[in-house]
């Protein structure tokens, strides 16, 4: 069996994420939705029960039903939610828009079974989006062990787990809960990441492209050292004392079209259109970038965070074509302030079409709620464009998905 079942011999499949045409997968089956009026008087908005359903339906936190419960160990629990189309269609409606802020938008939204009439607000306030959409990340890395040649998984924002055929490596590393400098405040995660560092069985080399919260997160880079205590951090020029601040080794910075051979491998860092900064005063005073990555037999391009520039020509021209290229399609709304420095996916395509139409990813969207623009609408709009011109190599993906990286 070829475990590699996202990929583009395969369009329609990699392609089928919470809006596609195949409903995700559901096991088990439920009939009993579980639901009750709120208790306290003069307060008539529809509640879901406490968590005392324990046990009356043991697969229930499998489902995918906005109606459901957080239980005492701090689950989302669906509360004997039932494998139906309306669920389905119930939880698309609130990943798309995100949770309404009042009744009003939620009637907009069409979602009004879980509203309170009277604050207008959706219960429980203390949802946990990681936990509905479970369902909807793949776990069929497990099936390759992460032990073999030549494959990719996307875990989520800009994170890639590449192995080239030459080395492991991660790209932007976040597996935090929050893009932020503190635990309990900033984005937070829309979904769950698909794997942990537990879960890698080797990396070599970490890049970073800029150092943006949901880029360089140290947490997450704390957790990679400890388990790989050799792994080496490529960064931009700038970002080395960061690191050193927090006892992380091995760090090698970069200017732009600087390079960097281990083993079989040569990275570039390759300028793009963007910014950095860590606090109020630091702005620009670390570079910020993307990689190309390549060996004799395959050539791989991360962009980072990118507007819209003639860097993309200019890299191809001085490195070649990539075969694979890693596109940013999110956090561009507003368009009118975030253009300059997030490309929208037409702007993705345009890149794509600079850097000689390679296999392209598109990222950078549904993990974090970043700006303004709908949880699924980067991926919407990066199908309407190739489709509109005939691409049939760019796509998006579902976190954990598994693609491969060869010609």
């Amino acid at each position: 069996k070829d475990n590699f079942s996202k990929h583009f011999s395969d369009k329609k499949n990699a392609r089928n994420t919470i809006s596609g045409n195949a409903p995700p997968k559901q096991p088990g089956s439920s009939t009993e939705v579980c639901r009750s009026r709120d208790p306290r008087p003069g307060y008539p908005g529809l509640r879901p029960i406490p968590y005392s359903f324990q046990g009356k339906c043991p697969e229930a936190k499998q489902y995918i039903d906005p109606t459901g419960v957080l239980g005492n160990d701090g689950l989302y629990y669906p509360c004997c939610a039932t494998k139906t189309q309306k669920a389905e269609e119930e939880y698309k409606k609130i990943l798309y828009h995100g949770f309404p802020k009042n009744k009003k938008q939620a009637e907009e939204y069409g979602i009004i079974d879980t509203i309170d009439t009277r604050s207008g607000i959706l219960v429980p306030g203390s949802y946990n989006i990681g936990a509905i959409t479970k369902g909807f990340i793949n776990d069929e890395w497990k099936d390759i062990k992460l032990n073999q040649k030549n494959f990719g998984v996307w875990i989520g924002h800009s994170t890639f787990y590449l192995n080239n055929g030459d080395l492991d490596i991660l790209t932007d590393p976040i597996f935090s809960e929050r893009a932020s400098p503190i635990k309990f405040a900033g984005p937070k995660r829309l979904i769950n990441t698909p794997l942990q560092v537990s879960d890698i069985n080797n990396i070599d080399i970490v890049v970073i492209s800029h150092n943006h919260y949901d880029h360089l997160d140290i947490p997450s880079l704390k957790r990679i050292q400890q388990k790989f205590p050799n792994v080496i951090f490529l960064v931009p020029v700038g970002d080395k004392d960061l690191l050193r601040k927090y006892n992380l080794k091995n760090i090698y910075e970069f200017n732009w079209w600087e390079s960097f051979v281990y083993k079989d491998t040569k990275f570039t860092f390759t300028p793009t259109q963007h910014w950095s900064a860590r606090g109020i005063f630091d702005r620009n005073e670390s570079l910020w970038g993307g990689w190309f990555i390549e060996t004799v037999s395959l050539k791989l391009f991360h962009a980072g965070d990118t507007g819209y520039s003639n860097d993309f020509k200019n890299i191809k021209d001085k490195l070649g074509r990539p075969d694979f290229a890693f596109i940013p399609i999110g956090a561009y709304d507003p368009e009118w302030f975030m253009g300059e420095s997030h490309v929208n996916p037409e702007d993705a395509v345009r890149i794509m079409e600079d850097l000689g139409r390679p296999n392209s990813f598109g990222m950078h969207w549904g993990t974090f709620t970043l700006t303004s623009e709908d949880t699924l609408e980067p991926m919407e709009r990066l199908k309407i464009i190739t489709d509109k011109k005939n691409i049939d190599n760019f796509i998006s993906l579902l976190p954990g998905d598994v693609f491969k990286l060869n010609n």
